[in-house]
Formats: structure tokens, sequence, C-alpha cells
């Protein structure tokens, strides 16, 4: 297909393109709403609000502060953090892609694992969901290194980056407990020598003890203050995995209930039996790598369902199943990679499928919105459009309200010209206020539902004036009736 040469070439080619799509699209995507609330909380740091919130990511938390503290507080500059998250990441992944059997099975496993539109937009805003990504690539990366030399310190790295993946994200935690599950086993409790008479166990056990008791007292408080588990989670196993299809055709196509339901559940048995095979049968694929990172993904879903049948926790989904990634698309292609006969039909089957995913992502691929915050598509270009109207007073829904008060208004120098006021249209408790609000405002920015009926019996008019559409937001001005 590829001289040795021009392989090399290709591949480092098509990774840099999809690295300057996450940067083209970093710079050019509005600022989301979790992440102007995070840069809220470090602006007006308080402990109480960041340990009461599943919102605060703290190594991302730490990048934004690091950001402000240099005076670079403008969007693409507080997302430097998972700019270059997504960097280490592909590079990895350029790695692990080498080492695989065939160039179409490599080709496969780009187009699998980096253009998934979904797992990009992450790499695009400040949460902390890439640098855990990043982090638990790298743990698995020196997972992989240990195997092959038995090092101590490399052994030791595979275990604090596992551990520093949950300080990016709590839904990490998954990971970081099978991981040091697996650790333990293979390296100390496995062993005929006595393990407590090794210098290193204490000092992984001590390391371990220190990430644990930090995550168990930030859960623990959270629970007391807000209980703010669900984040993304469900309690529904059909919507556990739904995920998986909706983001990998970025929301082209609408899944009913019960269809979105099948997949899920059919994906949950996939990984089951992925995970089985390439934990229990290595004679079949004669590959100590996927054999550990399949032991890594049972211990991950064996977790998974325990905490959620006795103890009621909810199933991760939707951007909390993010942890899952690396190791799911691992275990993926090695299956592929152990199951596929060496024929022809194989080889061109798994061609037909990259050329399938690399259009899918040329048909989807955007860089002005996130899957997750289509409704902040067109924050930024509705409040310029306010500014060049000479807004003075505005009223906003929830969904630009975020924006607003949390980042502009919290900015060195605000951009804004204007005040505004957060009024719930659909909530006919504040529906009284949000009346008398109006009756001061100039404008009036809403996301569906905007059903004017709400207004009815107001002192004033609404004329629209714009229509955004990726947002779906609609600009009204307000006159006098």
């Amino acid at each position: 297909m590829f001289s040795t040469k021009h392989w090399h070439h290709f591949l480092n080619l098509s990774a840099l393109l999809a690295f300057g799509f996450v940067c083209v699209k970093s710079c050019k995507m509005a600022i989301t709403h979790d992440e102007a609330y995070s840069f809220y909380i470090v602006k007006n740091f308080w402990y109480a609000e960041a340990f009461c919130t599943g919102n605060t990511h703290w190594l991302n938390s730490a990048a934004i502060k690091m950001a402000c503290l240099l005076n670079f507080e403008q969007v693409p500059s507080i997302r430097f953090f998972s700019i270059f998250s997504a960097a280490v990441f592909i590079w990895l992944l350029l790695g692990f892609i080498r080492s695989l059997n065939t160039k179409s099975m490599a080709i496969f496993a780009f187009a699998f694992m980096a253009l998934n539109l979904y797992v990009l937009d992450y790499f695009c805003v400040a949460r902390g969901y890439a640098s855990g990504i990043m982090l638990e690539a790298i743990s698995l990366y020196f997972l992989h290194k240990f195997e092959k030399n038995k090092k101590s310190a490399i052994g030791f790295y595979a275990l604090v980056f596992s551990g520093l993946s949950c300080l990016s994200n709590y839904s990490f935690n998954y990971f970081f407990l099978a991981f040091s599950l697996l650790y333990f086993y293979r390296i100390y409790f496995n062993s005929a020598t006595k393990f407590f008479k090794n210098p290193a166990f204490y000092r992984d056990a001590f390391t371990t003890f220190i990430i644990g008791g930090f995550l168990i007292r930030a859960m623990l408080f959270l629970k007391a203050c807000s209980n703010d588990f669900v984040g993304a989670g469900t309690d529904l196993y059909s919507e556990f995995l739904s995920i998986v299809p909706i983001g990998f055709i970025y929301g082209k196509m609408f899944f009913s209930a019960s269809l979105s339901g099948f997949f899920s559940v059919f994906i949950l048995l996939l990984l089951f039996c992925m995970a089985a095979y390439g934990s229990f049968f290595h004679k079949c694929h004669q590959n100590k790598f996927f054999q550990l990172t399949a032991i890594l993904l049972f211990l991950i879903l064996v977790i998974i369902l325990i905490s959620h049948v006795f103890f009621h926790m909810v199933l991760p989904a939707n951007r909390s199943a993010l942890f899952l990634f690396p190791l799911t698309s691992i275990c993926f292609i090695y299956t592929l990679q152990s199951i596929l006969p060496p024929r022809p039909l194989s080889h061109w089957s798994i061609i037909l499928a990259a050329a399938l995913l690399i259009l899918n992502f040329v048909l989807s691929a955007n860089i002005r919105s996130n899957f997750d915050f289509q409704f902040n598509a067109n924050v930024e270009d509705c409040f310029d459009d306010l500014n060049r109207l000479n807004a003075k007073q505005v009223g906003l829904c929830s969904g630009f309200y975020g924006a607003y008060h949390n980042y502009y208004t919290q900015l060195k120098k605000n951009p804004l010209h204007f005040n505004a006021q957060l009024i719930k249209a659909d909530d006919n408790a504040a529906l009284p206020y949000a009346m008398h609000q109006l009756n001061d405002a100039d404008y009036l920015l809403l996301l569906p539902p905007y059903d004017l009926k709400y207004y009815q019996g107001n002192s004033v008019k609404l004329f629209p004036l714009k229509y955004y559409a990726e947002s779906k937001a609609f600009l009204f001005g307000i006159k006098s009736k």
C-alpha cells in the first residue's frame, strides 16, 4: 500500500490534521455553560463551592487558574490544557497504531479513535475529560512498557498517572480503582515473594492511599453538600452506552428510545464479550497488552454494575462515560485484529469501514459547536449583535446567562456594554418576576422553548429581530404596548 517512509509520512500528516481540527475548533467555538462555571469558580474561589459541585475538574481548574494568572483569559487560552491533552493523546495513539499487524487495521484504528467527533469535542473545551483521557492513555502506555522490562519505576508511573486521571474528572475513579486492583495483584499479591519486605510496595501503597483518600473525602463532601452525583449519569441500562452510536453519527439520525436502548444493552454485552475474550483467551490472541487492557475493562464494568446494584450509584452516561473510550477502543481493535482471518476480504472490509468512518467525520465535522452544548453555539454572535445594537438592558434565558455572568462579567476587561438579567420564562413560579424584569429590558434572548404565551398579559410587546440557526436562539426587541 505504502512504502515504509511514505507510510510514516501518511500517519504523521493524518495526526497533524486531526490535531489541527482540535486547535481550530478550540479557537472558533464560543464558551460553553460548564466552562463558564469553572471559570467563575476559579476567579471567585471558595472551597465549599468548589467541592460542592461535580463541575469542578481539578486539573482543568488549575490550568484555567494558570491562564488567568498569566493574563490569558480569552476562550482559546483557558482551553490550552485540553489542546495539550489532545496532542499527547494523538501522539500516543500513533505509537499504538504503528504496533498493529496490518496497515489496513492501522488506518481503521486511526479513523475509529482519532476521528470520533464526540470525543474530539471534549479536547476542544476546558473540561477535565480531555486531560483524563490523556492521563489514562499515559498510564496504559507505562503499563505496556512495564510489562516489557518489569522496572519498578515504570510501574509506579503507570499507577500515578491512573490516579491523576481522577483529579481530572471524578468519573475516572472507576479506571483508577480497577487499575489499582490489577496493579497490586500482579506485582505484589500474586507473587511468591513477601511483598511487605519490598520498599516499593510502601511507596505504591502510600501513593494510592493519598490519591484515594483525597477522592473519598471529596466525594463525601459532595454527597453531604449537594449530592451532585447525577451529572451526565443515568439509572437506566438503556441509556448507559446510548451515546456511543449517537456520538459516532453526531446526531445526524434520530434513534427512538427503544432502538437507543437496544444499542446500549447490545454494546454493554459486546464490551463484556471483548473483555472476556481478551482476559481468558490469551492463547488465541497471544497479546499480553490486550489481556491487561481487557482485564481492566472487565474490572471496570463489574465495578460499575456492583456500584449501581448495591450502592445505587448512577451509571456513567454521555460525557461521564468518556473514561471508557481508550480501553474499549484498544480492546475493540485488538479483538478485530485477532478474530479476522488474514484474507483479502477481511482487508478490504476493514478499509471500507475506515472509509465510512472518515466520510462520517467529513460530513459531520463543524468548528462552531459542541454536541452536548449546542445551545451555546451562538453565544458570541448574540452578544456581539447586542453590542452593535447598543443594548442597555437585556433579558437572558438560562443557556446564555451562564456564559454572561460566569465568564464575561468576570473578565478583567468585559467586552459587553449591556447589563443582563436571568429570565426563566418557562418557570411558572418565576414568571411574575420575569414579566416585571421585561419592563426594564430592551431586548430578550431566548432558547427553545420560546413560546411567547409566557409573556401574555405583560405590558410589553416582543418583535423578532434575528434567528440563530446553530443554537436555535431567537433575539427579540421589546417595546411598550
